[in-house]
């Protein structure tokens, strides 16, 4: 009796630590390849795009495919072509397709820049983003990926501005599949990519907050192994101050406030890992 009891304890205690094991290992298998993003010339994707602006709905298909790609010791350095010259909005691709992509393990990184869509007076009001790791496979859910901060000024109808930017990206939820437009793919990791943004107007004796401190940026895309991104989902809110009824001596035009969802799923896609 005395020996089933301790058995059955052993085996209460196995299942319990396999149980532990596997809520706590959120990351892709270290020792299995996986590719979220297979980057062989010629790899093509197709996407059906909805931006939604103010409650006013468009859609658009677009094309993404390898361009360019090269070899950098052990790193592979690649780029992304997009069929849309002007979105209407900063979409995942438009932004990926915007500078050079690179791997390290099965981790993926970028460089480039992202255009806020702020046209109102602003001439090319980008944030450069630098060695920003978009996912990492083998991160644990919700694990930050890549903090950065930074400033630069800028005339706007010949006043100084101030800009002060925050980047984040943070590793997202893992699942075993996701349907998209009807199909179902396997093995899927997430991560989202916040920016931050604050505009202040003027010199050190007088200074005017024209954009608070705030997300303007929030993006969550999904990636499939042997497929790459499936699905996107990027969300611009930019609320400006209203200065309209402040004494200033200089003016400051009002800038129209901007509510952008734009939405990425996959429709088509041939590629080879």
């Amino acid at each position: 009796m005395k020996k089933n009891i301790l058995s059955l304890l052993f085996l209460s205690f196995m299942i319990i630590s396999c149980s532990s094991d596997d809520d706590n290992h959120n990351g892709g298998n270290e020792n299995e390849s996986k590719n979220y993003l297979p980057s062989q010339i010629g790899n093509n994707w197709t996407y059906e795009n909805k931006t939604t602006t103010n409650g006013n709905e468009q859609t658009a298909n677009e094309d993404v495919s390898v361009e360019s790609k090269n070899m950098e010791g052990d790193t592979e350095f690649f780029t992304l072509n997009s069929s849309l010259d002007n979105p209407l909005a900063p979409s995942v691709t438009s932004v990926l397709s915007g500078g050079e992509l690179y791997k390290i393990d099965q981790s993926l990184f970028f460089n480039g820049d992202v255009d806020l869509g702020i046209n109102d007076g602003f001439d090319d009001f980008q944030i450069d983003l630098s060695q920003v790791l978009i996912f990492d496979a083998n991160a644990n859910t919700n694990q930050i990926l890549f903090t950065d901060s930074n400033s630069f000024s800028q005339e706007f109808n010949g006043i100084n501005l101030t800009v002060e930017y925050g980047i984040t990206s943070v590793n997202g939820e893992f699942f075993d599949s996701m349907e998209v437009n009807g199909v179902v793919y396997e093995d899927v990791i997430s991560a989202n990519l916040a920016i931050s943004l604050e505009v202040t107007a003027g010199q050190s004796i007088l200074t005017v907050a024209i954009l608070e401190e705030q997300n303007v940026i929030e993006a969550t895309h999904f990636f499939a192994d042997g497929v790459g991104l499936i699905k996107s989902n990027v969300e611009i809110n930019v609320e400006f101050e209203d200065l309209s009824s402040l004494p200033l001596p200089i003016e400051i035009p009002n800038i129209e406030n901007i509510n952008t969802l734009v939405e990425q799923e996959l429709i088509d896609y041939n590629v080879e890992i």
